[in-house]
């Protein structure tokens, strides 16, 4: 039996490197010793097995401490790793990157089942037959298919098995402990299919399973494994040592390696370098100071690849480092109205953590409300490193250390806690220090110190007001901290129904911020938009989700003539809605839209929209998009709400037993009062009635409620008043008691309950929604997990960016377009110099790089440096060449970017000539030009109403053919411009054709381009056709070069067709090119 470690002893033992990595610098590894790949080995794991499974797609890992190994590897990725701690007696851990490895059905692979055995006799010591249960409890079904004990207890076994779905923030400190006392524990993760479903969330920050592991020397990490045996991985000797990440650093950075060597040493860095968090001591620290310190090939290509993390995940400075938040509690408040004012014991020794000292005694136990407490690390649902922590349960967070101890409703009432960070602040700010702008939120009241010293206190509010409509208390001030350690302390206490506690930056909400998110969002829609104006996805629900994004678009400030607004319209004109969703979406987009032109439809829409209501009160689909009939629910009615409120506010008059019938289906949703409840209870709503309480269905019901009061004013009668009242008051204090904007409360759909704070917010017009500012903490949050294209995803990628666009949009004025015309359009071409462009108020165009080429072709080593000193942007049209711009070095961030007029009567060749010097060298300058941009003319109107082209096209039904085809033929005819007819590249004579099983009447065929959006702007492309109608008449000619543009084959009059064939006689790039769509219409009639 083990003995247990205290609370205190766990936290300090997994704390501790950190903690001195903190306030030491990080050293070259120039005289470290490499060691033998055999040091080590823990042979016994594959001991009997020559092979392992292979299910699914396995991930990767990085193994990096000095008792880690990589235990089976594929084709150089780790597959399965182990690890432990003094020799055990700490703690020993095993990693699958396939959470399949968990489940005894891949017992029957190879001898996957014989490696599983050895590795529970490993974790427990070598014990043969040990306890094991699931993180969080539940049937352990591996240790039963293995014939192990299982634990009445999850925290009493030998071995726990730990997914990331049962490995919460909550149970990171038990598991801890657990491994401390030197228990065992056998983990399992596909880490690349985590990040798909969390992709707003970072490995290297948020994977609780790599907050376990990283102490131990092993993290998972982006890479995918490949297969080393047939439908398996080969197990033998133990893997290269090149697969080591601190190995390889190490031989890496005395320059050992060459060759193979040297390419997988590399490749196993680089993986580490993207897993890691910011300052891990034992590797990530001495790889950013050696980056930093050295000037050898290695380090400056490593300064590289984290100069590429701070792009993609915010690199935090190595200078600025900031602590994990730490907790002690609860302590008794003592007299009611004094709770903070009230010293506690610990206060007294606040004054001696003064800056460069040691602070908080770890180790040091307090009398606290419950019996002897002492320090922990907050673990936080997302990583809470940065001034922007989210928003943390305080009272849950002191449950954690309070097992075993009785914790009935109200115990936390009137007792308070301390929160702690250490913040290390290097020399290279200089003396002058540096400042930040902090704000931090208590219900309840706080007080802050910094370096001993009393910073600020916020008094408790006292009958404050309506319950969720008074913001939290509220602190801001500004940290100045000079070169050295710092001790941030602040004392919370419980006095109100909930006990939360949120840190950010103090600097105030930044719309200039906002306005640039909105605008890459806004961009971001318009580069998947396709030329006849739809949207790829949910192709189940019809225009759905082209009607959300124009919505969102015209939320944004896209002007009504813009091109995207243009096609979008031209699409939803020609194809009627089906679903509620997608006509409730139409109808918001035509209402904010409307100039007068989109009343009358608007009129019909309202009309349809109305018949749908179901007897209950309710909206359906009405037919699901997989066919089967549903009930009906909360999330339709939402729709249906919000667009005959649009619709309202344009003149059209509804029904008021339309909204009658809302409310009381609405109603039939809201949770019921349990037996014995006394005062007035939260009450949520649900999907459907009987269902379980959500955040999104809560917000959604109670927009539904006030939009239907607002539109029945003053024609309800007292007792529907009265319903209406009620339900509004209960469903907000269901909102208060569960207020929080990184998910959706009681599970949902995370950005659709953001949305639906934003309507409720909006409809009530207030700014504090659950005690929180809701706009300026939603914007931040949306800020922060906006991906760098402009796109959001949370659940769906389709859907979301147009959701965040939504909220984001709140009383903001427009901040894209100016209600003229504008074209929209990105422009890309290389050479020797590469540049891009983007039509949008202006030609907006910049340089991106110099060809890796233009060293060797001019007789220069492959290392030397080239120095733009200016830029000339050049126009050519008719064969004659004007000078448009020059741009000298230094200007414009380096990019040499310019901005020309707009106005361009047709369309002409823009390329960049460049004078470029050698640095350090002699001789004259060089000249390089980049490829040409191909910039467009304006659209015609007919351009921008394609929508209904594929109604028209008389091939629709016609049997294709093609001398060859990577997908099929018919996607030329299926009136869908996500699918694509693409010929292979080998084909030498490529040709399409189409035939019809009677002659029609046709004078145009329109020739699309694959893949016509622009975010396809570099694809191959067909540049000419041969066009034989009727397998006689011929035309040949050049294709339009415009991506959003069909190519128009003229027929020279009214023909009858049977039969349709296009030869293809030019491509741009390889030969893998074809067709979207291919339409034959009759424009003459």
């Amino acid at each position: 039996m083990r003995i247990p470690l205290s609370p205190q002893a766990i936290f300090l033992s997994v704390a501790i490197s950190v903690t001195i990595a903190l306030v030491s610098s990080a050293s070259v590894p120039a005289q470290s010793k490499v060691v033998s790949e055999q040091d080590g080995f823990p042979k016994e794991l594959i001991e009997g097995v020559s092979a392992i499974g292979s299910p699914g797609t396995p991930g990767g890992l990085s193994v990096f401490g000095e008792s880690a190994w990589p235990i089976v590897v594929g084709n150089g990725v780790g597959v399965v790793a182990a690890a432990e701690r003094e020799g055990g007696k700490a703690g020993r851990l095993i990693a699958f990157t396939q959470e399949a490895f968990l489940h005894p059905d891949v017992f029957g692979q190879a001898d996957t089942e014989d490696f599983i055995r050895n590795a529970g006799r490993w974790l427990c010591g070598g014990g043969k037959r040990s306890t094991w249960a699931n993180v969080g409890g539940g049937e352990c079904k591996l240790g039963e298919a293995l014939n192990m004990r299982a634990a009445e207890d999850w925290q009493d076994a030998d071995v726990l098995v730990a997914a990331p779905g049962s490995l919460t923030p909550a149970r990171l400190e038990k598991v801890r402990a657990h491994l401390a006392n030197g228990g065992g524990v056998l983990i399992g993760c596909t880490p690349w299919g985590w990040q798909q479903v969390t992709p707003d969330l970072r490995l290297s920050r948020d994977l609780t399973l790599n907050r376990l592991m990283e102490p131990f020397g092993v993290v998972y990490n982006h890479a995918m494994a490949g297969d080393t045996g047939p439908d398996s991985f080969v197990v033998g000797a133990p893997p290269s040592r090149w697969t080591h990440a601190d190995q390889a650093f190490r031989a890496l950075s005395l320059e050992e390696l060459s060759g193979d060597n040297e390419e997988l040493a590399k490749r196993t860095l680089k993986e580490a370098v993207k897993a890691l968090s910011d300052f891990e001591p034992t590797l990530m620290m001495p790889m950013r100071d050696f980056a930093a310190r050295g000037e050898s090939e290695f380090a400056k290509e490593l300064a590289g690849w984290l100069q590429a993390e701070e792009g993609r995940r915010g690199l935090r400075p190595v200078h600025e480092r900031w602590g994990a938040w730490q907790m002690i509690g609860p302590f008794s408040s003592g007299r009611r109205g004094k709770e903070l004012e009230n010293e506690l014991k610990i206060e007294d020794e606040i004054p001696g953590w003064r800056g460069g000292s040691s602070g908080p005694d770890y180790l040091k136990e307090w009398k606290g409300a419950k019996g002897k407490v002492g320090w922990h690390q907050v673990e936080l649902e997302v990583d809470g490193r940065d001034l922007d922590v989210g928003e943390l349960a305080v009272d849950q967070h002191l449950a954690l250390g309070l097992e075993g101890k009785q914790t009935p409703e109200g115990w936390s009432d009137r007792t308070s806690a301390l929160l702690y960070r250490r913040i290390v602040i290097g020399p290279e700010v200089g003396s002058n220090g540096v400042s930040y702008a902090m704000k931090i939120q208590a219900d309840g009241g706080l007080r802050v110190w910094l370096d001993g010293s009393l910073v600020t206190q916020v008094i408790p509010l006292v009958n404050g007001g309506a319950e969720g409509t008074v913001a939290m208390p509220e602190a801001r001030f500004t940290l100045s901290l000079s070169p050295g350690v710092h001790h941030l302390v602040v004392k919370l206490v419980h006095t109100a129904t909930r006990w939360r506690f949120r840190a950010s930056g103090g600097e105030g909400l930044n719309q200039m911020a906002v306005n640039a998110a909105i605008d890459r969002g806004v961009d971001y829609l318009i580069s998947q938009q396709y030329l006849d104006g739809s949207w790829p996805g949910y192709s189940g629900y019809g225009v759905g989700l082209s009607a959300l994004n124009l919505f969102a678009l015209a939320e944004s400030g896209l002007p009504r003539d813009h091109p995207a607004i243009r096609r979008a319209l031209s699409y939803l004109d020609a194809h009627p809605a089906k679903h509620v969703y997608s006509l409730g979406c139409e109808m918001l987009a035509r209402a904010q839209l409307d100039r007068g032109d989109q009343v009358e439809i608007l009129r019909h829409e309202a009309e349809l929209m109305a018949s749908w209501e179901e007897r209950t009160g309710l909206y359906a689909y009405p037919i699901h998009p997989n066919g089967s009939f549903l009930p009906e629910d909360v999330s339709n009615t939402l729709f249906a709400a919000l667009a005959l409120s649009a619709a309202s506010r344009r003149g059209i008059e509804v029904d008021p037993e339309t909204w009658l019938g809302m409310i009381k289906g609405t109603l039939q949703c809201m949770e019921r009062e349990k037996s014995g409840a006394t005062g007035r209870p939260p009450l949520g709503f649900a999907y459907r009635p009987s269902g379980t309480s959500t955040g999104s269905m809560t917000t959604a019901a109670l927009t539904i409620l006030l939009s239907a009061q607002t539109a029945l004013d003053g024609r309800l009668k007292g007792r529907q008043r009265d319903e209406i009242a009620y339900a509004v008051d209960r469903g907000l204090s269901w909102v208060d008691a569960n207020m929080t904007l990184e998910k959706d409360p009681g599970g949902g759909w995370h950005f659709f309950y953001l949305y639906g704070i934003e309507r409720l917010g909006s409809l009530l017009g207030t700014e504090v929604l659950g005690g929180i500012s809701w706009y300026d903490s939603g914007a931040e949050y949306l800020m922060k997990v906006q991906e760098a294209n402009g796109k959001w995803t949370s659940q769906s990628g389709d859907v979301d960016t147009a959701l965040a666009l939504l909220f984001l949009n709140r009383a903001t004025a427009p901040v894209s377009g100016d209600e003229r015309a504008v074209e929209w359009r990105l422009l890309s071409a290389d050479g020797d110099l590469s540049v891009r462009g983007k039509i949008g108020t202006s030609l907006e165009v910049w340089l991106t790089g110099i060809d890796e080429g233009v060293r060797e072709a001019n007789g220069l080593d492959s290392d030397t440096s080239l120095e733009i000193q200016s830029v000339d942007w050049v126009a050519r049209s008719d064969g004659k060449e004007s000078v448009l711009a020059t741009v000298s070095s230094g200007g414009a961030a380096e990019r040499f970017a310019a901005a020309l007029a707009p106005d361009f009567p047709s369309a002409f060749e823009l390329f960049a000539r460049a004078t470029v010097s050698v640095v350090g060298g002699e001789g004259p300058p060089i000249e390089l030009e980049s490829g040409l941009l191909q910039v467009p003319a304006l659209y015609t109107d007919g351009e921008l109403a394609y929508g209904g082209d594929d109604i028209r096209n008389l091939l629709r039904g016609a049997s294709a053919d093609a001398s060859s085809s990577r997908s099929k033929p018919e996607d030329a005819l299926d009136g869908d411009l996500s699918t694509n007819w693409i010929c292979e590249e080998s084909d030498r004579d490529p040709t399409w054709s189409a035939d019809l099983t009677s002659p029609v009447d046709a004078d145009t065929l329109l020739l699309t381009h694959r893949g016509p959006r622009p975010e396809h702007q570099g694809l191959s492309r067909v540049t000419r056709v041969r066009v034989v109608i009727n397998g006689t008449q011929t035309v040949e000619l050049d294709m339009t070069r415009e991506l959003m543009k069909k190519t128009v084959v003229d027929l020279g009059g009214i023909v009858k067709v049977r039969r349709v064939q296009v030869q293809l006689l030019g491509f741009t790039g390889d030969g893998n090119s074809g067709f979207s769509e291919v339409e034959l219409v009759l424009n003459r009639r």
